[in-house]
């Protein structure tokens, strides 16, 4: 709620407004103006930017034109005359989703299309994405700017500009959109962190609780699939998934809309049994199956089920409040926080009905993944209350244990085996887990398609690892990296995977050509994702990871190194350098403006270069039980750099196990070779 709050102070807008197509900002200061009102407009028409400023016709915006008479489906075009102040520069166009493809003009020239403008379906592309458009300072000098919108709709239920367009300094409305961008990676982080809980308790408790956990899991996996399409600030999905289709989109979008009441009718069914009647499951089971089916129709048929989707909505609310209130009255403590919850979720899911169907226009209007979020946190207190009975209960047969000290003992051999279960299920959800985990790591046909001769040696002390290797490729350059996170073992992994996935996103966000921007931008991502939740009272996360970075030209044979607290080694003709690291960790304490630095280092044939964490020199063992140690490992790589790459892997796991000896491993340990061929 404080980062919504947040959002809509961040993203306030000057108040003007158009009057029959004319809007004057020849005496503001440009920050950031919603360009709302009368707009010139003509149906059935693809005006030139010259032809648009003549018509007589108006059309306000936001709002969808089927609503002034006008078909949903058609085309049309919008212009705006914009009266600018002198000595205007930097400003650029925030463009709505606008259904569904559309020529942006800007005076008299063409400046960007979504999807394929068309006067008939047949020729039509869809595309539904937002954009910020730069304006060359060339053209803000002069007195007036015309944007002429064409627009073709043939798909969507909403026809025309039904969200505001923006204009506004270039850095502001970026960082907008970065600000909300950042709410919705930690809100689907968040409901990712919950899904994944849900799962244990799903898979490991008794079948008491299967079910509702397993109808949150799904609630969880359709809200996080809703969030990446429709989330109004950066609808992450074409990060990911770039040439998705419109008609795939939309297909999808509507599933998962349908599903969420049914899902928590379901829900609330197993919550609190022994309340809803069957007839009255049995019919919201079917209407639910039937919004579902109807997805099957075609688009521009099953499009106009959103009503009833509303509709039906609203009744699963009522089903959800009904239950609370007679939970209540039976005298069931936790209805009380079940219903608060429902109340939650109810007021941002009407709110977010409210702005999609036109009658509310919000800041930010994907609110359903924020009050799921809500609604899941006070379900935690549902789960708590619950465990605290179950204490209270273990209180009083303690107290009574003389008594019934036969009955508790047959009990308790029972529960012994299905703790024994539980230990047996939870060590495959680890050995699970470690798959996810090694499926995170670069393959061997990617690492051997990249790299001819190489070795990885990896070895966590538990089952998963905080240690992690990451492996892209850009051109001719192939970047390698190798971290050690905080802790070990499931801690540690979930760290790796923290730390995998924001490298991931530094990467693909933009094309570093120096190393150590891309570990900056990877420190502060993973900055953000750790303190995204901390009070401003608490002290910042002391997690971190120390990494190093290489950038590999083989073509060139060239060596760019960046690092955090973790060197590199190179061994050149029986010769060790080491190149040193800055001083810092990636995560830990916020330190402000860190300075990674980049190294740059011409390779030869034959150059071995390792990578590696402390867990393989911190290892305890020997005759005298104690550390490997630094000096040690050093002069082993020298005598390693001298055997077949297909050896090397091989002695140093020897070395190992040898040092190792009866004493148990103590750290992750990680270990990685490149040669140069």
């Amino acid at each position: 709620m404080i980062f919504v709050l947040g959002a809509c102070n961040f993203l306030q807008t000057t108040p003007k407004y158009a009057r029959k197509g004319i809007i004057d900002l020849s005496k503001d200061s440009i920050e950031n103006v919603a360009l709302n009102g009368e707009y010139f407009f003509d149906w059935n028409q693809v005006q030139l930017p010259f032809q648009i400023k003549n018509s007589n016709n108006f059309l306000n915006i936001p709002d969808e034109w089927n609503k002034y008479g006008y078909p949903p489906q058609g085309f049309a075009t919008y212009g705006l005359i914009i009266q600018l102040p002198p000595s205007t520069h930097n400003l650029s166009l925030k463009l709505p989703n606008i259904a569904t493809a559309y020529n942006l003009w800007i005076n008299n020239n063409l400046y960007y299309s979504m999807g394929k403008l068309a006067t008939n379906p047949e020729k039509s592309v869809a595309s539904y994405q937002n954009t910020i458009i730069s304006i060359p300072d060339s053209l803000l000098q002069q007195k007036t700017l015309q944007i002429t919108l064409q627009i073709s709709n043939y798909e969507h239920f909403r026809g025309g500009i039904y969200n505001p367009i923006y204009l506004g300094k270039t850095d502001i409305l970026k960082a907008q959109k970065e600000y909300v961008q950042d709410f919705e990676l930690f809100t689907i982080g968040t409901l990712a962190f919950m899904l994944i809980f849900h799962l244990i308790l799903f898979l490991f408790l008794s079948k008491k609780y299967n079910t509702e956990s397993l109808y949150l899991v799904l609630l969880c996996t359709v809200i996080i699939i809703r969030a990446l399409i429709i989330n109004v600030g950066s609808q992450y999905w074409f990060v990911l998934f770039p040439n998705s289709s419109f008609d795939f989109l939309i297909y999808l979008e509507f599933q998962v809309a349908y599903s969420v009441p049914l899902l928590i009718v379901s829900f609330t069914n197993a919550l609190l049994p022994n309340i809803l009647s069957k007839k009255v499951l049995k019919i919201a089971n079917i209407l639910g199956y039937v919004l579902i089916l109807s997805a099957l129709l075609p688009t521009s048929t099953y499009l106009y089920s959103l009503p009833f989707l509303n509709l039906f909505s609203l009744l699963a609310y009522f089903i959800e409040f009904y239950c609370c209130i007679i939970a209540i009255k039976k005298g069931i403590k936790e209805a009380y926080i079940i219903f608060g919850a429902f109340a939650c979720s109810f007021i941002f899911t009407m709110l977010e009905i409210a702005h999609h169907s036109g009658w509310l226009h919000l800041v930010y209007a994907n609110l359903s993944a924020l009050g799921m979020i809500i609604f899941l946190f006070l379900q935690s207190f549902v789960i708590s209350f619950r465990i605290s009975q179950a204490f209270e209960r273990a209180s009083y047969l303690s107290k009574n244990l003389e008594q019934e000290v036969e009955k508790r003992l047959q009990e308790l051999e029972i529960k012994n085996q299905q703790i024994e279960k539980v230990n047996e299920n939870m060590m495959d959800s680890i050995r699970y887990a470690q798959r996810i985990q090694n499926a995170t790591l670069p393959s061997d046909r990617i690492l051997s398609k990249n790299l001819r001769e190489y070795f990885v040696f990896y070895q966590p002390r538990d089952i998963v690892s905080g240690d992690f290797y990451w492996f892209q490729n850009r051109g001719d350059d192939v970047y390698v990296a190798l971290a050690d996170c905080t802790g070990h073992g499931v801690p540690g992994a979930i760290m790796s995977v923290m730390g995998s996935i924001s490298l991931d996103y530094a990467f693909f966000r933009e094309d570093y050509n120096d190393v150590s921007n891309l570990l900056a931008s990877f420190d502060r991502e993973l900055v953000k994702l750790l303190n995204k939740n901390i009070n401003p009272h608490e002290e910042p996360t002391q997690d971190g990871i120390v990494i190093a970075l290489c950038k590999i030209n083989l073509k060139s044979k060239e060596l760019f190194y960046t690092a955090a607290n973790s060197p590199i080694i190179i061994v050149r003709e029986g010769v060790l350098i080491e190149l040193n690291p800055d001083r810092y960790i990636i995560g830990g304490n916020v330190v402000e403006f860190k300075r990674f630095t980049s190294q740059k280092m011409d390779l030869k044939t034959g150059d071995m270069i390792y990578l590696f964490s402390d867990g393989y020199y911190d290892q305890f063992g020997g005759d005298k039980k104690k550390k490997y140690g630094t000096r040690k490992f050093k002069e082993f790589l020298l005598q390693l750099s001298t055997f077949p790459i297909s050896e090397q892997k091989i002695n140093i796991e020897t070395e190992f196990v040898n040092w190792k000896g009866r004493y148990g491993q103590i750290d992750d340990v990680l270990v990685m070779g490149i040669k140069i061929t």
